[in-house]
């Protein structure tokens, strides 16, 4: 089961679009995510990338959404961002090829180290964290080998998704004045996402806001329209390698948003 030991030193600082997670303990076996994530290592300690049988040693890469890999990185300061299917440069990262890994160079990333080392102490207020959000996508979306354009129907589609977060494929068809098999297809062309991983998506996204209320975790489970607790802890260990749980654990990982 894919898992990562939280420490006192681990942080997640949300912006809209994605967030940043830092720790310097990381054993995660398999994780595959809807979120495009660039991993950087920010003491220049090489962690290790698990794909299939393959291990690579890197010190920056980006993953394509939904690769399944695993992450080992005892003792490096990792800084992971997360790229939500809502954020405006995701579909660039849907064009990575082959494995779905592109290592990068971690020089590029250099004129940011001050600010990944005070992301990794939880010395960064919430602006602060969102200005390092953005610097990290920037820079890494321009290493990208190719910058697509937003399809012209995705601001659409998101804003109607927006309005009507529950809707199923079919009331999304008949809200924008498409077929049904039409929208399913162009869902995923515009979105980057088929339609029912998109509202996998948007389950643990809207969990995820209710984390830090004081409602039971089966309240949050229920209210995000998921069947009971353990079936949300399983999703969240599945796709981010943590409980919701540790999540919610001050002590384990602190959220600054």
């Amino acid at each position: 089961m894919p898992h990562t030991d939280p420490s006192p030193t681990d942080h997640v600082y949300n912006a809209a679009g994605g967030f940043i997670f830092t720790s310097s303990r990381i054993e995660s076996p398999a994780t595959e995510r809807p979120s495009a994530v660039l991993l950087l290592s920010a003491c220049g300690r090489p962690f290790e990338l698990l794909l299939g049988p393959r291990t690579l040693w890197l010190q920056a890469a980006v993953v394509r959404p939904r690769v399944r890999r695993g992450l080992r990185a005892r003792g490096v300061a990792l800084v992971s961002v997360n790229v939500h299917p809502t954020h405006a440069a995701y579909r660039s990262f849907l064009s990575l090829r082959g494995d779905g890994v592109l290592p990068l160079p971690r020089g590029a990333f250099t004129q940011l180290d001050a600010e990944l080392a005070a992301a990794g102490a939880g010395a960064l207020d919430r602006t602060q964290g969102v200005a390092l959000f953005t610097r990290l996508v920037d820079t890494t979306h321009a290493l990208l080998p190719s910058q697509l354009a937003p399809h012209p129907d995705r601001a659409a589609l998101l804003a109607w998704l927006q309005q009507h977060p529950q809707a199923s494929l079919g009331e999304l068809a008949a809200g924008v004045g498409v077929s049904y098999h039409r929208m399913s297809h162009l869902f995923t062309d515009a979105v980057g996402l088929p339609f029912r991983g998109w509202c996998s998506f948007e389950r643990m996204v809207r969990a995820a806001r209710a984390f830090d209320a004081t409602d039971t975790l089966t309240g949050i489970a229920h209210e995000a329209g998921y069947t009971d607790s353990a079936h949300l802890s399983r999703t969240w260990q599945r796709v981010y390698g943590l409980t919701p749980s540790s999540l919610r654990n001050g002590n384990s990982v602190q959220a600054l948003s």
